[in-house]
């Protein structure tokens, strides 16, 4: 688990963090920027274990950079899943509400 672009936390499955991994490094950006977002993601990457009751523990610092206190917000993304204080998910939320249609239309093919 690692900070969410979007002050979350994101959480990979190991082989996901894997191909993430490999397609950071291949992206045609300048190396400067490659190795910014190689700190931005893995420096501040934790591994956990699920506990026998299906919890992961949060380590202190990924819960303030991500503002959760008590309550969180789990949200499955494709491939892996954030977690979001309530507050940040709300935000979050009213701006897919309003951009989620602008999005998928430009991933449409024209006919």
């Amino acid at each position: 688990m690692t900070r969410g672009l979007e002050r979350c936390i994101a959480v990979y499955p190991v082989a996901e963090w894997d191909k993430m991994s490999q397609r950071l490094e291949r992206q045609p950006l300048p190396r400067s920027k490659v190795r910014r977002i190689n700190r931005f993601m893995f420096a501040t990457a934790f591994s956990a274990e699920v506990d026998g009751q299906g919890r992961i523990p949060l380590p202190a610092s990924l819960r303030h950079y991500a503002d959760i206190d008590s309550d969180a917000i789990v949200a499955g993304v494709n491939t892996y899943f954030e977690i979001w204080s309530k507050p940040n998910w709300e935000a979050e939320s009213g701006l897919m509400e309003n951009q989620a249609w602008q999005i998928i239309e430009t991933t449409e093919e024209r006919s």
